[in-house]
Parts: structure tokens; sequence; C-alpha cells
């Protein structure tokens, strides 16, 4: 109503609280408020909060805070443990130790994982059931591993369980199992799911095949009925992923150090640019570093494993037959009949391979070298995954050319003036691409 008056009153002394109760807040304390009264105004405990300490924390005449311990034990009867809060006072409460009773369980069983123990009640057979049972691929054995603490420190007994004595409660063996226990299943002797390797391509029965132990390429290759009419057996392609892996690896450890080099030249150049004509060139300088290795780090491994590949029979007891791996493939291309250039020339295409000619009539074709060339470190990408200079000695030696395989005319580093006093950068442009496949163009 007109006139009505709305008075609030200042706000009283304060007092909060943390930790595990249901609100933790700061809450007024009305009149005589005691320590059990601000847990109730929080919703009291949760239901994992330990009642064997609390802390305060309580600011003694305006000029320090201080601490001090208590707790909760029968804190209902004790005036001393339910003490009245003073204004600024802030109580925090914990939460129960963990203190697992839990074993491990490993190897041939359903589900592995941590299991649960009653001290003096679960034995072997109980966790067992407990994670499923055993797989079809368990052996008769298992191995219990148990660290005991003592005052020299921890000390480690094996067991070796018989896990079908143990099933049927043989006492020997179905033991009582401790908190910290790890009891592994262990499987057959070389145990594996079955492995596979895919063939692609130009073969007669192309798809996946199941791998016996220790086979090996040719007698894969004599599974699949060998290769067909049309196949360039020389570009066959073997990848595998443990290959691939490594590869990427190696790049990206190269592509790293690269970036710590260039990086950190050109930050230090922009911060003592004597001009800002000068900063801007650097600045655009580092730009161009940035571009550069992104194109680097975009740079995929294929896991290449380079090989002489040929019919089943001729590949039989050569280095070249080896033992396959899970997951490993094989694609066998279609003859191309071509032969590409690439990089620094003034047209990069594919032209049709000519038995007789060298690399040089490529060139020609592909117009030529061009300006910014390195006519000196061309190289090829032979169609069977290794890579030989054209002409030299620098990364292997020969001009013969093959259909399939890939000429390389690099550009000169030096026409880029941040790549001078770059060290090995010749190097890893050739690495990423032997390894990928791809030529990283400069600018």
């Amino acid at each position: 109503m007109p006139e009505d008056v709305i008075f609030i009153p200042p706000i009283g002394p304060l007092a909060g609280i943390a930790g595990n109760v249901k609100t933790p807040a700061v809450y007024e304390l009305k009149g005589e408020t005691r320590l059990l009264d601000l847990i109730g105004m929080a919703g009291g405990l949760t239901g994992n909060a330990f009642k064997g300490r609390v802390q305060m924390q309580r600011v003694q005449d305006r000029q320090f805070r201080t601490l001090f311990e208590g707790d909760l034990i029968d804190i209902e009867t004790s005036a001393e443990k339910n003490f009245v809060l003073q204004d600024g006072d802030m109580a925090r409460l914990f939460s129960v130790v963990d203190e697992p009773n839990a074993i491990n369980v490993t190897g041939a069983v359903a589900y592995p994982g941590e299991y649960a123990v009653n001290a003096g009640v679960t034995r072997v057979r109980d966790v067992i059931a407990l994670a499923g049972g055993v797989r079809y691929f368990a052996s008769d054995q298992a191995e219990l591993t148990r660290v005991t603490v003592t005052q020299e420190g921890p000390e480690t007994d094996l067991m070796v369980i018989d896990v079908a004595k143990a099933a049927r409660g043989d006492a020997e063996n179905n033991v009582l199992l401790q908190r910290d226990d790890t009891l592994f299943i262990r499987p057959v002797p070389e145990w594996s799911p079955t492995r596979t390797v895919t063939l692609g391509g130009e073969v007669r029965f192309p798809g996946t095949y199941g791998l016996k132990k220790g086979e090996r390429l040719s007698s894969v290759l004599e599974r699949a009925g060998g290769f067909t009419e049309r196949a360039h057996v020389r570009g066959a392609v073997f990848t595998r992923e443990k290959v691939r892996e490594l590869q990427q690896k190696q790049i990206d450890e190269m592509v790293e150090r690269l970036e710590r080099e260039l990086l950190s030249a050109g930050n230090a150049q922009v911060a003592t640019a004597s001009s800002p004509d000068d900063a801007r060139l650097i600045q655009m300088e580092l730009e161009q570093k940035r571009y550069f290795l992104a194109q680097l780090k975009g740079a995929k491994a294929k896991g290449r494993i380079a090989l002489n590949m040929n019919e089943a029979t001729l590949l039989r007891e050569t280095a070249h037959d080896i033992e396959l791996e899970q997951g490993d493939a094989i694609f066998v291309p279609s003859n191309p009949n071509t032969v590409q250039v690439i990089g620094s020339v003034f047209n990069q295409s594919a032209f049709v391979y000519e038995p007789t000619e060298e690399y040089s009539h490529y060139i020609g074709l592909a117009g030529g070298f061009a300006p910014n060339a390195d006519c000196d470190n061309v190289y090829i990408l032979q169609a069977n995954g290794t890579a030989v200079k054209a002409g030299g000695t620098f990364f292997g030696f020969g001009n013969s050319i093959n259909s399939g395989d890939t000429i390389v005319v690099p550009e000169k580093i030096d026409r880029v003036a941040w790549m001078r006093n770059t060290k090995d950068i010749t190097q890893i442009l050739f690495q990423i691409a032997v390894a990928t496949g791809v030529v990283i163009a400069l600018f």
C-alpha cells in the first residue's frame, strides 16, 4: 500500500561449511548456533562423510586465521565437540577413506577385472565363477600373485593353481584369496585368435585369408591362385600396420624437430627486427613456415614394405618370402604402362611407358626442368616401393625406368631464403616421399 515501509535488517554473523554435507554454503547464525545446528542447516552429512574428523577455521581477534581439529563421534552428547560457532567460522568435513578389498582377475576369463573378496571366505573357485568362468582357450593352470607387507618391504609370492582341481574344491588349489591378489588364468601356449591377411587386386581369388602359424607370403599367394594376366607384379603393394605406426612416428618426430628449429628462429627474428618493414617481412616468412609445416604434418605413412614380389614358386625360400602377420594387406594393381613425372617440371603428368627410354626422356615429355628445379637430385620412386637417385649415388644409383615408376624433380631449397640454413630438410622431404608416396611442394 502507499506509504508502506519495507525494512530489511542487516545480515548477522556468518559461518560456512564445506565438504561432505548435502548443501555446502555460508549460513547466517541465529542466536546461539552450534556446530550440529550448522550441519543441520546444510542438509546433514552425505552418505560417505567421515565422522572421525572435522576441521575448523576461526578468525582470532580479527588479526589472523587459525585451524583446529575435532570429530563428530557422539557429538550429540558432547558439549565440547558441539561448540558454539563464532562469526567467520568455517567448518570442513571429509569423506571416508577408500579401503578396497578387491583382487584383479586377468587372462582367459569371460569378464576380467576387479572383484571384491571377503577375507577368510572368498576362494579361487568363487572368483572364477563371478568372472563368468574360464574361456574355451584357457589352459588348466592359473597363476596367483600375492604381495605381503613386511617391515623389510613388500614380499611377492607366486602360486600355480590347477584350475580344474580348484573347481572341484581341492583345498590345495581352491585357496582363500586376499585383498590385492592377482589371479591370472593362463591361455593355452601361443594362443591368438584367427589371424588374417587380405589380398586384393589382380590375384585369381582375392579376399581375406586365415593364416596358419608361421605361414609365409608364397603360401598365401599360392592359395589365392597366383596372379592374373593383367597383374603388375612389380608394383604389388604390401602394407603392415606395425610398419605404418613406426613410419608415422618417425615422420612426426622429424616434423616436430623441424618445427622447433624453424619457429624458434623466426620468433627470435621478429623480436629483434630493426624496423616495422623488416618485422612485416619476417612475419610473412613465419607464415610461410607455418604453411609448410602444416603440409608436412598432413603426411600419413602407408606402412609399405618394399618387396620383390614374384610367383609363389620363384618367391619361396628367398629373403622376400616373409612370414605374415595379423592385418597384413597385399594389393596387386594392373599394369599401368605409364611413367609419372612430378615436381619442378613444366607439365606434371603420366606418360606412356617406353621400355628403351631413360628418365631424361620422360622429363623431356614433361616440358623439361622448370627454372627452380634441383636438377642434380632427381630421384625415382619405383613401383616396388624403393627409391633411387636418377643417374647418381646419393640415394642409390641407376637410370632404369619401369612401368609404374614415378620420376620426382625436387625444387631447389636455396631459392627459399629461410630453408638455406635449415639442417636435413632435403633428407626429411625425401623420407616423407618414400614413406607416404606424397611429394611435398615448397611454394
